[in-house]
């Protein structure tokens, strides 16, 4: 039976090496993976951060394995971006692309007892033939996710099938059954018996097939009688595929997916159905990083992630811009949450042969790799690629390219590509891909929020047949930055509520809209900005880098967007006031009406719809109380008043 060891601990790292040493350097530093050396270069801003060479090393001893009868092979979950593998000074294998799994399979006769050299030489340095060639945030250098040694039966289920489990789960439903198609891919294994067992949650078999291995290729069928779909955050029902090598009745190789049955698509243009019943697309986008960690985030970190992403009530997530980490998959698949996944075509694109390669070949590992998950609705082809006359048919070629590869691995999921702003309406790109959305910041710098719906109504008169999705919208807040009357460009966390209080009226519930995805669910790190007095991080987020505050347009959204019933007061952070201020409290609530108290005192109790804004006019000096409370659930904050506020900063300089 395989086994599966985690190597993550005891290695050493340096930034300084020229080259591969033979021995244990003592001077390299100690470290356990997952990790990254733009930690925090990555995120200070200058667009300075170390980009280049770096090496890592670890004495690597394999457990006992039998040497005739198994295999070894070294996993890697991600690193960025270019990576050689040497063990013992020769070179054993190299791969190019930083965030899917690869596999190097060892030539056991070279390993020792007392255990061999391994060193990685990866770098980050932008690699016109390796994308991303272009990005909008920190190329993260390193061995920033697991890696793990993987012994198992010579004769087993492909892992080298472009590094994926080497088991595809395709189904046709009916009205009372399911037909299975499980696709196997196999090493060593003619004339041995495989098996497929299909069970449900409380692990009941419910359905079995056999056959001897005749090709390293088999297909079996199955039929499972009555399935329960996977139904989104309603019920998001896996089932588990069991598939196992038996030789001499003993099973000498097992692996384990899950998987779910649903339907879905798109009517009348702009109504997105799951299972047959609409089902309101609620997205937002993420990246992998987080502040004080970089890219080396840890299984617990995504989790995070995605559980503020349920509280608040969104059941999509566009996972931005590149294949995440397995966990995030599989979590999404328990949580209901649908993913747009994608690869890292981002801004530019190169026309070489070897480049095209390289990107064609990052669509095939994310595709065959997380093939199974339920979750996965979209495969992302492209986001804000750059358009010109010139670039125009270029990019149409390359872009056909990507789709029919999806289409071949894939003919179950829609493609999707995400355009920049000012990319033409009329554009060939738009006639390609399954599904098209742009990204609009209409109203983010410039006091223009209205023409976002003039926007859509241009699309419509050219593609009356299109549905389209609103890719990335958003706009910058630091949570230290605040003002009453809020304006474009503030960075204060009242303005960007202002703006995505429109947004949710205005588009979110726009019938000629399908989908929407805020950017960003959090703030992340881009080294080349310089906005706000916080160099080196986006600040579009509705929480901060560090997960550590849900900013006010997050309790926003989950006003419209989530059952669960709570009352938020916003401004809070907003804790001094001037007396000479009309003060007006603003609360967001999913519930009918809210009353406000001011030291114990009713105010006034208000009906609205998710925004309350109650009129206290001037309070006296001194420390206030102030409560917002609804069927019985509270939000209390407390406040200064004061005869000027000094406490507010802008561009380093205190404001009054």
């Amino acid at each position: 039976m395989r086994r599966i060891i985690n190597i993550n601990n005891d290695w050493y790292f340096s930034k300084k090496a020229k080259e591969v040493p033979s021995t244990k350097p003592s001077t390299w530093h100690s470290i356990n993976v997952p990790h990254t050396w733009n930690v925090y270069d990555g995120a200070d801003g200058g667009s300075d951060y170390y980009r280049g060479k770096c090496f890592y090393f670890k004495k690597l001893v394999i457990p006992y394995f039998h040497f005739i009868e198994e295999d070894v092979f070294l996993e890697f979950n991600g690193v960025n971006s270019n990576c050689k593998i040497y063990l013992d000074g020769n070179l054993i294998g190299q791969h190019s692309g930083g965030y899917s799994t690869f596999r190097i399979k060892l030539d056991t006769s070279k390993l020792k007892k007392l255990g061999n050299n391994l060193v990685l030489e990866v770098d980050n340095i932008q690699d016109n033939n390796i994308y991303p060639l272009d990005t909008d945030y920190t190329q993260y250098g390193g061995i920033y996710r697991d890696v793990n040694i993987i012994i198992v039966n010579k004769s087993h289920i492909d892992l080298e099938h472009y590094s994926s489990n080497g088991v595809y789960v395709d189904y046709t439903l009916y009205d009372d059954y399911a037909i299975i198609k499980a696709k196997v891919y196999t090493k060593n294994a003619l004339e041995k018996n495989l098996s497929v067992e299909i069970s449900k949650k409380s692990d009941k078999v419910i359905a079995y097939a056999s056959t001897i291995i005749k090709d390293s290729y088999e297909e079996l069928e199955l039929i499972v009688k009555d399935p329960i779909l996977w139904d989104g955050t309603i019920n998001p029902y896996l089932y588990k595929a069991t598939f196992s090598i038996e030789s001499k009745n003993l099973i000498i190789d097992e692996i384990s997916v899950n998987f779910g049955f649903r339907t879905y698509k798109l009517i009348d243009q702009n109504t997105f159905m799951l299972n047959e019943k609409e089902y309101s697309l609620r997205g937002v986008s993420k990246h992998q990083d987080r502040f004080g960690k970089g890219s080396a985030v840890s299984d617990l970190d995504q989790k995070q992630d995605l559980d503020l992403i349920y509280e608040m009530g969104a059941n999509a997530i566009r996972l931005s811009h590149y294949q995440h980490p397995k966990f995030t998959y599989q979590y999404a698949d328990e949580k209901g949450l649908i993913l747009w996944s994608e690869i890292p075509l981002i801004k530019s694109f190169n026309t070489t042969q070897i480049s095209q390669k390289n990107l064609l070949n990052q669509l095939s590992e994310l595709i065959l790799q997380n093939y199974n998950h339920p979750s996965i609705f979209f495969w992302g082809l492209a986001n804000g690629l750059n358009w010109t006359d010139k670039t125009g048919v270029s990019a149409c070629e390359l872009i056909t390219k990507l789709h029919e590869r999806a289409k071949l691995l894939d003919q179950d999921r829609l493609t999707f590509i995400s355009q920049k702003w000012n990319t033409p309406i009329q554009s060939e790109l738009n006639n390609i891909t399954d599904l098209v959305a742009y990204n609009l910041y209409f109203g983010s710098k410039e006091d223009n929020l209205v023409e976002f719906e003039k926007w859509f109504v241009d699309w419509k008169s050219i593609h009356n047949q299109k549905p389209i999705a609103l890719g990335k919208y958003g706009t910058n807040s630091i949570v230290r930055y605040h003002a009453k009357n809020p304006k474009v460009g503030d960075y204060t966390e009242e303005f960007q509520a202002s703006y995505h209080e429109y947004i949710l009226r205005n588009l979110c519930q726009n019938r000629g809209i399908w989908a929407t995805f805020v950017w960003n669910m959090f703030d992340f790190g881009n080294d080349a900005l310089e906005e706000g007095n916080t160099p080196g991080t986006d600040n579009k987020g509705l929480v901060t880098f560090d997960r550590k505050i849900k900013k006010d347009s997050y309790y926003l959204y989950k006003a419209f967007w989530s059952f669960k019933k709570f009352v938020y007061i916003a401004s809070r952070r907003r804790a001094i006031r001037e007396q000479s201020e009309n003060m007006i409290v603003k609360i967001y609530s999913n519930l009918e009406e809210v009353s406000l108290f001011i030291d114990g005192s009713l105010i006034e109790t208000k009906k609205a719809n998710k925004v309350f804004e109650f009129n206290v006019g001037k309070l006296e000096l001194g420390v206030h109380f102030i409560e917002a409370n609804a069927s019985a659930i509270s939000d209390i904050v407390t406040i200064e008043v004061v005869n000027d506020n000094y406490h507010h900063y802008k561009e380093n300089k205190i404001l009054k």
